[in-house]
């Protein structure tokens, strides 16, 4: 319910109140969060997650989480940005992409710096998402061509997608 407010937005509060009042209750719940759609809050995909771990019961299992967009953060080849590498993997968080989303609301200008295939390549659970394609006029379709052609998804990188939003 709460998918499309960046967690900025959100807050504290009310991730607490996801985490202690519904995720623990339900280990089904998938906590869903817009972050890193623009460059001007790197930080936010870092800290969603943070702010998860910070409202865990004691003892309570980390949540079934995705990240819509994913796009910037920390520098990947940094400490930060490594950290937060490990921090996905380590909760095996998914990453979903929207390509034509991004490159219509101008948060993405230079396709050579889309995080996908580095992601990928670090084993990370990413899938492809069309942020509401009613908006956009996109389908599933449409996307993986996108995908395909704009940022040269290979058939076995495709695979490594389709194994993440199957499980």
């Amino acid at each position: 319910p709460f998918g499309c407010l960046p967690n900025h937005v959100v807050g504290k509060g009310v991730i607490k109140e996801i985490v202690t009042q519904i995720a623990s209750k339900d280990k089904n719940w998938t906590i869903r969060v817009h972050a890193g759609e623009n460059d001007s809050l790197k930080s936010n995909m870092a800290r969603a997650i943070q702010l998860i771990e910070e409202s865990l019961l004691p003892g309570q299992k980390f949540p079934y989480m995705r990240i819509g967009h994913g796009l910037y953060c920390a520098n990947l080849k940094t400490r930060q940005g490594k950290e937060l590498l490990e921090k996905i993997k380590e909760h095996d968080i998914v990453l979903e992409f929207q390509l034509t989303s991004n490159v219509r609301l101008n948060n993405l200008i230079d396709l050579k710096k889309h995080p996908l295939k580095t992601y990928l390549d670090q084993g990370i659970s990413c899938v492809m998402g069309t942020d509401g394609c009613g908006m956009y006029g996109t389908d599933s379709i449409d996307e993986q061509i996108a995908l395909s052609n704009f940022l040269k998804i290979s058939e076995e990188e495709f695979g490594k997608m389709k194994k993440a939003e199957d499980t």
